[in-house]
């Protein structure tokens, strides 16, 4: 019976997948990462122009679009365009102001939460780095920016590549996990369902005989006949049926009494039998 309280306590139990990895884009503390993009305003910063301020400040403000964008995304496709967007923009920008380059450094860094294989992440990156170089090489802009851009690609896209894969497989984790438990789950479910067979099937057998052998001794033997029954009819109630037993005395003999009128016997199981907050079940 005890097999039996902790199946039901295991098909009580509430039992979700796991959610898929919220990677690179948590609506509530993705938008801290925007805190680097604070490396556009350098070059604002030392002209001293308004004009200078407007231009870098609509530029900024498409950026931040799209960093919205990417964060409430709902499709892979929807992220890949935004990358790209993220890319382009800082591409583009780079002739206006060079701290630009820092958006290119946001699309490398997504770019491994978005594209699942490694070597396509690398290729990419490298594609990013060579498009910047021959940008800088053809605007004849200064070299120390774009390869400290390299760089922070190399570096930051690297880094948030092996934490995509730990994500990724910390994800896998936990549907394996959740499948082993649904499996436990229904092979427990399984044996108390053969359990519960086995005894009923029993319990009807033994009522089977009895009757036939009180159907041949009503005429013969009417007081054993009836004894025969009355037996018949107490193995049915023989189920292992157990509960908490009621803690006060008032209780139990009312149990007890109840069971005595229904010719069922109430007796308190063994101490090992025992429920978690210590009560004694109850066992029929």
């Amino acid at each position: 019976m005890r097999g039996t309280l902790q199946g039901n306590r295991m098909s009580a139990k509430p039992n979700k997948p796991p959610q898929p990895p919220d990677i690179g884009s948590r609506p509530r503390t993705g938008y801290i990462w925007m805190a680097y993009s604070v490396f556009f305003f350098i070059e604002p910063l030392v002209r001293h122009q308004r004009r200078f301020w407007l231009v870098c400040c609509a530029i900024y403000a498409v950026f931040v679009a799209i960093y919205i964008g990417y964060m409430r995304a709902r499709t892979i496709r929807q992220q890949h365009m935004l990358l790209v967007a993220f890319y382009l923009l800082g591409l583009l920008c780079i002739p206006i102001n060079p701290g630009s380059t820092s958006f290119i450094v946001y699309s490398a860094a997504f770019l491994p939460f978005v594209v699942v294989s490694v070597r396509t992440v690398v290729a990419l990156m490298v594609a990013q780095s060579l498009g910047l170089l021959a940008a800088g090489l053809l605007l004849h802009l200064n070299p120390i920016n774009f390869a400290s851009t390299v760089f922070f690609i190399a570096v930051v896209g690297t880094g948030n590549m092996f934490i995509a894969q730990q994500k990724r497989s910390n994800y896998k984790l936990g549907l394996a996990h959740h499948e082993i438990e649904q499996l436990a789950a229904l092979a427990e479910r399984e044996r108390i369902a053969r359990d519960l067979h086995d005894v009923l099937g029993h319990t009807l057998s033994v009522i089977v005989l009895k009757s036939e052998l009180a159907g041949r001794l009503i005429e013969r033997d009417p007081q054993r006949a009836a004894q025969e029954t009355d037996r018949g009819a107490r193995s049915y109630w023989r189920l292992p049926v157990a509960g908490p037993c009621p803690r006060d005395g008032a209780g139990a003999k009312d149990l007890a009494g109840r069971g005595r009128g229904a010719g069922v016997r109430v007796h308190r199981a063994e101490a090992n039998g025992g429920g978690g907050d210590g009560a004694l079940p109850c066992a029929a």
